[in-house]
């Protein structure tokens, strides 16, 4: 599937189809934790022990 890059504010992101996010067990609100590997990127769910450690280091 090919999407466009959009202008979001001052950033740019793609809108995800609804059935990406149910193939991929996402919805709106979710979090994510995003990678780039050479030239692509990989959106994968975050794991709460990742976000509970983010917290901490915010903090």
């Amino acid at each position: 599937m090919t999407l466009k890059l959009r202008r979001i504010g001052n950033s740019t992101g793609v809108i995800l189809p609804k059935d990406i996010l149910a193939e991929a067990n996402l919805d709106a609100g979710d979090s994510v934790t995003v990678t780039v590997r050479g030239n692509a990127i990989e959106i994968t769910r975050a794991s709460t022990d990742y976000a509970d450690a983010m917290a901490l280091v915010s903090r």
